[in-house]
């Protein structure tokens, strides 16, 4: 509490909803949801914590399948908090302390930073999930392998659904639209760099932020939208 939340570079948006915060990239909005989501979890933790648990049906925080191996990633959630400060510091009083779960930790969560570790292929993966409206697919490096001489197929790749997730149709559309709107808003963080593209993209720009490095542009996308 008492806190003020600003946007990255410190736009200031107005009231957005969900699709408009989306394209624009609005931080407080998203910043305010994941403090509302903590406030939920505060009453009733039986309910868990909503951003950490559709994140898990995208399948962030999880090995995707592909044959080449992949790292597990990591959304933190309290539990792992706890487990976290009880593998790192000695004295009762230290561990317990380090192992609360703040407001902060959810809201760094909403967008995607603090503890959050999340692969590209991870993300992709999420968008294609989102896309193809809710299906999450085990990714493999092809579809068939065939014997050069004879041209035979030795070995067919068959799709793998590896879990659903269910949208209500609002929100699904509010998301979709902020997506679609990022890239040909005028005011969507994406549409300076896509103009005059001749597909229409849908997706959305982000920052990758590694300790130690400058942070990296990103953009997750899908088309035609």
């Amino acid at each position: 509490e008492g806190s003020t939340f600003t946007n990255d570079n410190g736009p200031r948006n107005g009231s957005v909803n969900l699709q408009r915060a989306l394209t624009v990239s609005s931080d407080v909005y998203f910043y305010n949801a994941g403090n509302d989501f903590w406030k939920i979890w505060q009453l009733d933790p039986q309910r868990g914590l909503g951003i950490q648990h559709v994140a898990g049906q995208l399948g962030f925080g999880q090995p995707t399948g592909i044959e080449l191996g992949d790292a597990t990633g990591r959304i933190p959630d309290p539990a792992w908090k706890a487990a976290f400060a009880n593998a790192n510091y000695k004295t009762a009083q230290a561990k317990h302390e380090h192992a609360i779960w703040y407001p902060a930790d959810n809201i760094f969560a909403s967008v995607g930073q603090g503890d959050d570790f999340v692969t590209p292929l991870q993300l992709a993966n999420a968008y294609a999930c989102f896309a193809n409206g809710g299906t999450l697919w085990t990714p493999h490096v092809g579809q068939v392998v065939t014997d050069p001489m004879t041209k035979r197929v030795v070995e067919r790749y068959t799709p793998k659904a590896r879990g659903k997730i269910d949208i209500p149709p609002y929100t699904y559309s509010q998301i979709a639209g902020g997506f679609a709107g990022a890239v040909s808003d005028k005011a969507g963080t994406a549409y300076q760099a896509f103009q005059g593209l001749f597909v229409p993209v849908a997706g959305k720009t982000g920052t990758a932020q590694v300790p130690g490095k400058g942070p990296t542009s990103l953009f997750a996308s899908y088309f035609p939208v």
